[in-house]
């Protein structure tokens, strides 16, 4: 049960960070690195 709760509250953190990037909007910078990254 531990380790589910750690995996829950991880999972709602780094979702809650992802919605912070993209609320930013992407510029071409960014665009251009996440496709050099793919």
């Amino acid at each position: 049960m531990f380790y589910i709760e750690v995996l829950t509250r991880l999972m709602g953190e780094l979702m809650g960070y992802v919605d912070q990037i993209t609320s930013y909007g992407f510029s071409s910078t960014d665009l251009g690195n996440k496709a050099l990254q793919l």
